[in-house]
């Protein structure tokens, strides 16, 4: 999976990723701000839930699940 390693937004803009998840096996999406600032707003929830393989497809758990990132930008500025 490739995300960008720098997003630019306008205020009030957002940007959205879906990340592949292994929540089955124990696995979670995590982020950290570097500062405290309010430019951004982050939220990382689960994605909806997987639909049944068809017969013989990949078995339960193996990385169908998503979690959504949500970033929106809030003020003028710049956060890591």
């Amino acid at each position: 999976m490739d995300l960008p390693l720098e997003i630019e937004l306008a205020v009030g803009e957002r940007w959205q990723a879906q990340l592949p998840g292994l929540g089955s096996a124990g696995y979670q999406w995590g982020y950290e701000l570097a500062d405290a600032s309010d430019v951004i707003t982050v939220s990382l929830e689960p994605g909806p839930p997987p639909a049944y393989p068809p017969a013989g497809g990949e078995p339960p758990g193996s990385g169908a699940y998503v979690e959504l990132l949500d970033v929106q930008a809030k003020h003028p500025g710049r956060t890591t």
